[in-house]
């Protein structure tokens, strides 16, 4: 559990760990000074959509399924309304632990809520 420390922060009895990330570039960022660091490299900057805004999409996308799969998560049933976002997440992995999940959403006309 945490603890409250002052008025934003907050005291972990056990510190936080990432389980999993993940790095996606176009072909022009894996051929950069960071381009071995990539999980996945596309070859077309944008992702083979018609605009930024799908093409950003596509890549939260493959950098979500990359980033489950490393950590050895996996998602189902992922549900979106105008009101909330439900899905379904499974330890699939070895190690034991409290799993916090941090989603973000628009719909497909590109309005976050």
């Amino acid at each position: 559990m945490a603890t409250p420390i002052g008025g934003r922060s907050y005291l972990f009895a056990r510190p936080p760990v990432l389980r999993g990330w993940a790095a996606v570039g176009s072909k022009r960022g894996g051929e950069g000074p960071l381009g071995g660091e990539f999980d996945a490299i596309e070859p077309d900057s944008t992702f083979g959509q018609k605009s930024w805004e799908r093409a950003e999409s596509f890549l939260h996308h493959k950098v979500l399924e990359l980033a489950v799969a490393k950590a050895g998560l996996s998602y189902a049933d992922l549900r979106a309304s105008d009101k909330e976002v439900t899905f379904t997440i499974t330890n699939t992995g070895s190690v034991p632990g409290a799993e916090i999940a941090q989603v973000y959403v628009s719909r497909k006309g590109g309005v976050v809520f």
